[in-house]
This record gives structure tokens, sequence and C-alpha cells, in this order.
């Protein structure tokens, strides 16, 4: 029996949007505003966040992911849809854990070295997600 119901969705939803809006801050992003709920997520792993563009009002500019993830973003220029976003994440992280740097980080992501394996198994399962059809029906449709 699963234990998790739509309250426990609604406080992890609430504070994944407040741990993205401290990363984008954190990154000083500029943007025109972040969801009040992502555009796709399967809680408590993972969520996918349009993030408002500033030259272009009503349009997402911006990606972001949160979870039991790093939290992550990406410029929608060539991610339009939530799942273009997610398979950008998946293919940044496995090329990320792939390339350890001279300064013990893994690629451009600034992550420290020790958590190659998790990058790895998160990129991973994220690939996973993206190409399962059905899990993104309901997200495709916005």
């Amino acid at each position: 029996m699963n234990d998790w119901d739509d309250a426990d969705d609604e406080g992890w939803i609430a504070e994944q949007r407040a741990r993205v809006a401290s990363y984008l801050e954190g990154q000083g992003i500029r943007h025109g505003g972040l969801a009040q709920e992502p555009t796709w997520y399967v809680s408590p792993y993972l969520a996918i966040w349009p993030i408002g563009s500033i030259r272009a009002p009503g349009a997402v500019g911006w990606w972001a992911i949160s979870g039991d993830c790093p939290t992550d973003y990406c410029s929608s220029k060539s991610c339009r849809y939530a799942r273009e976003a997610a398979h950008h994440f998946a293919e940044t992280w496995r090329d990320a854990a792939s390339d350890p740097r001279e300064d013990g980080t893994l690629g451009a992501t600034g992550l420290p070295v020790h958590l190659r394996d998790l990058l790895a198994s998160r990129a991973k399962i994220l690939a996973e997600f993206v190409e399962d059809h059905e899990i993104w029906l309901l997200a495709e449709d916005d």
C-alpha cells in the first residue's frame, strides 16, 4: 500500500518550487517567473519546471529540473517541451559523469567527482523516462 497522497504531492511540489527558485537566484538567472507547478513530475522523485521568458512574456524561456537529482536548468531554445528538456538533462548528466575534470568536478556541472556514479544513474533513469511515451501524454498537451 502506498501512503503517499495528494497532500504529500502538494507539499513536495511547494518544496521543489522553493528549491528551484533558490537555485535560479543563486545562479543569477534573470527570468520572467517560475510556474506555480511543474509541467511534468513523478513525486517524490523528479519535476520539470517551466520558467518564463523575459524577452517573450507568456513563453517558456528556460526549463529547470529538481527532485532526487541535481537541480539544473537549460534554455528553451533547443528544448521546446518538458520532455525535450528531460532528454537534454539526461544527456548533459551522462556526458558530465564521463568527464571528470582535473579540478575534481564532473564536466560543466561543477558537481564533485565522488558523485559520478549517482549522476550517471540519474541520467540513465531520466533517459528511460524520456523513452516512455505514456508518462508524457499529459505534459505534451501543454
